[in-house]
């Protein structure tokens, strides 16, 4: 007989995770006389909906819960109701007493507390039932493991206190995905490739080629359309080639998001480098006025005597800073008045002399003043020419 399988992954009562009110429609939908497998993986979650799935499964009678992973707190109270429960060899199972955060003056608070209570005592019956142990027995159980402590019953814990039947490898898929797992499985490739292992091996034939779809075809797919192809796939050659499809899908997606990173890190490094090219361009031209500012002070205070000295100055002290520094320690040259040409005393001034007195201060960046050049041309002694013998 087929055996039904559903997938009850999540936290139990929330939205997106195992609701009572959906595994009972699911459980109704079932064919007559068949078992059905629930997959449990899930943390726990709201204690009220972990006893409404244990009567659900117990009413159901053919119900058998699998432990692929964890099944803690309410979890671990929804698979008690199941007909038999098996455990993966490295799955875990984590119990404890109902507990809650609650605010409000003494009398609320009191109300909290027993409402706990009575939570409290409800989990512990329904350990009791499962186990067929006494209520002492069940309660030496919670205090030895104390999920506190971070200590959880392996599969071989569960089995030796009667919380679980046996220790079973993994179980082989024999009934279709229902809506609500097709989506999971659609959501998450990986999973779905997990459960396609699980499925029986297809006769010898060749695997259909994946679906040849473009890039834009698949992107256009949303995580539902997914999971009816996957649904709607009528063997394990169409399955393996919707899941494969899935997959490049994936890498896809991946790669555009890797790409698209990349070229805003590229943008970013650019407008970094321009930034900091900008800057030194203007860092440039602040030097560059700041300098010229100096050198138009150095003439002005006679610090600069002239185009060769400032050409000079300019080839030695080549930044502003080192400009300013020669500016603050040079000495200024004396200032020299033009005076009136005057014949020195025994002093005869040529035409010659005039022009070369002019290039000659001209040159220094001084004025000219022949009389000054007149009393060195008659400083000079002229030569001692001494005739042979």
């Amino acid at each position: 007989m087929q055996q039904l399988e559903i997938l009850a992954y999540g936290v139990i009562g929330a939205p997106s995770g195992v609701y009572p009110q959906e595994m009972a429609a699911q459980l109704r939908a079932s064919p007559p006389g068949a078992d059905v497998t629930v997959r449990f993986h899930s943390d726990g979650g709201d204690a009220m909906d972990g006893i409404a799935l244990a009567n659900i499964f117990r009413a159901h009678g053919r119900v058998i819960a699998y432990i692929d992973g964890i099944a803690a707190s309410a979890a671990s109270m929804a698979v008690m109701g199941a007909r038999e429960v098996v455990m993966a060899e490295n799955a875990v199972m984590m119990l404890h007493n109902p507990w809650t955060i609650a605010a409000g003056d003494g009398d609320a608070l009191r109300e909290h507390a027993d409402m706990i209570d009575v939570l409290g005592r409800a989990y512990v019956a329904g350990y009791v039932r499962k186990s067929g142990r006494s209520e002492e027995e069940i309660r030496a159980v919670l205090a030895r493991y104390d999920w506190r402590a971070g200590t959880y019953l392996t599969a071989e814990d569960a089995v030796r206190e009667k919380l679980a039947d046996r220790i079973g490898p993994p179980m082989q898929a024999q009934a279709r995905a229902d809506a609500r797992r097709a989506e999971v499985i659609a959501a998450r490739p990986a999973l779905a490739r997990m459960f396609a292992g699980l499925a029986p091996a297809p006769a010898a034939a060749p695997p259909p080629a994946p679906p040849t779809t473009s890039r834009s075809e698949r992107m256009s797919k949303t995580r539902k359309e997914w999971a009816a192809d996957l649904k709607a796939a009528a063997s394990d050659e169409a399955r393996a080639a919707v899941l494969a499809a899935m997959e490049q899908d994936d890498a896809d997606d991946k790669s555009d998001q890797a790409q698209a990173l990349q070229a805003r890190l590229n943008q970013a490094q650019a407008a970094r480098e321009l930034a900091e090219a900008a800057a030194k361009d203007a860092q440039a031209a602040a030097e560059k006025v700041t300098y010229e500012a100096a050198i138009r002070q150095a003439r002005a205070d006679r610090k600069i005597t002239g185009p060769a000295h400032e050409e000079m100055v300019r080839k030695h002290y080549a930044t502003a800073a080192e400009l300013e520094k020669f500016v603050a320690t040079a000495q200024a040259a004396p200032e020299l008045r033009p005076e009136r040409p005057s014949a020195a005393p025994g002093v005869e001034m040529t035409a010659h002399d005039r022009r070369f007195a002019s290039s000659v201060a001209k040159a220094m960046g001084t004025e000219t003043n022949l009389n000054d050049f007149a009393a060195r041309k008659a400083s000079v002694k002229p030569p001692v020419v001494r005739e042979r013998e």
